[in-house]
């Protein structure tokens, strides 16, 4: 297994562990390679309805999955009503952008979520800062078997 799939599925399963309720989803920077970005599929077979919202045109070739709707948005800038979503999660995206523009994704995964925001990242040890919570992190912990570690953090809103 190639590093990126073992740290994906570590992720992935970390978040599938870690799901409040709900049934409406918005994975951010879904992805678009098959054998790595599965997490819409998985949180469509739990019964949630999912956004899969990416930068990148060629994440709408992903296959398609009942319950998922693939389409381009930038993390920035969500096209979403606050409090859109009960659930919103970005996984291992944050890190790849520019400081100003993780501060700018920060507000926006916020804003559309509802009750619960789920995000990792490698070397993310910053994450509880960014997103202005220490006070109210439920859930930092580092994975340092992956390589590079990956940090998960949980807020619940």
């Amino acid at each position: 297994i190639d590093p990126a799939t073992k740290t994906r599925r570590e992720e992935y399963n970390w978040v599938l562990q870690n799901l409040g309720p709900g049934i409406s989803m918005l994975d951010a920077a879904a992805g678009y390679v098959p054998t790595w970005h599965e997490l819409p599929r998985m949180l469509s077979m739990r019964g949630f309805r999912v956004v899969a919202i990416d930068f990148d045109k060629r994440a709408l070739d992903m296959p398609p999955i009942s319950k998922v709707l693939r389409m381009l948005g930038d993390i920035t800038q969500l096209p979403f009503a606050d409090k859109s979503f009960d659930i919103v999660c970005c996984i291992s995206v944050l890190e790849h952008l520019a400081p100003i523009d993780i501060a700018k994704a920060a507000v926006e995964l916020v804003r559309v979520a509802r009750k619960q925001v789920m995000i990792t990242a490698d070397n993310g040890w910053w994450l509880p800062e960014v997103f202005g919570c220490e006070d109210h992190v439920k859930n930092v912990p580092l994975e340092p078997a992956l390589n590079p570690p990956v940090y998960f953090l949980e807020i619940e809103l």
